[in-house]
């Protein structure tokens, strides 16, 4: 979505990351296979999900994703260490369902929410030109 360059300006002020583009990615994810790699039967709740808000940045030479915001229902043994180094993981419950095209996802915990909803076009959506989505930059 395309945003007000003051407000992605503000999410950056405190980054030692530069100002690329005003616009920023809501991502949700649902896991159902263990990195994609084998289905797996989760016995403990839902899916492992996820939910960010990611932002086109630069350091130096380098142009990626900023997560300015990570939501996840689980992380189990990696959360601690994730936090710690600066991934701004928070923990919330999560909810995602497709009905055909149809796309709903809603984000849920007590500072914070968002509802996502959308409708699958017939063709991939291209982003807007020198703008990198990859969630990489943080490290």
């Amino acid at each position: 979505m395309e945003v007000d360059r003051s407000e992605i300006e503000k999410v950056l002020a405190p980054t030692p990351f530069e100002f690329v583009a005003p616009y920023a990615w809501i991502e949700a994810y649902i896991y159902t296979t263990i990195t994609g790699f084998a289905e797996y039967e989760d016995t403990f709740g839902d899916y492992y999900g996820s939910t960010g808000v990611v932002i086109p940045a630069r350091f130096g030479e380098h142009t990626g994703g900023y997560y300015a915001h990570c939501f996840k229902n689980k992380d189990y043994g990696t959360a601690p260490g994730r936090e710690a180094m600066g991934f701004p993981i928070k923990y919330a419950e999560l909810r995602m369902q497709k009905v055909g095209r149809a796309v709903t996802a809603t984000t849920r915990r007590p500072t914070a929410s968002v509802d996502l909803s959308l409708v699958i076009g017939d063709g991939a959506a291209k982003p807007p030109v020198d703008v990198v989505r990859s969630p990489h930059l943080l490290l």
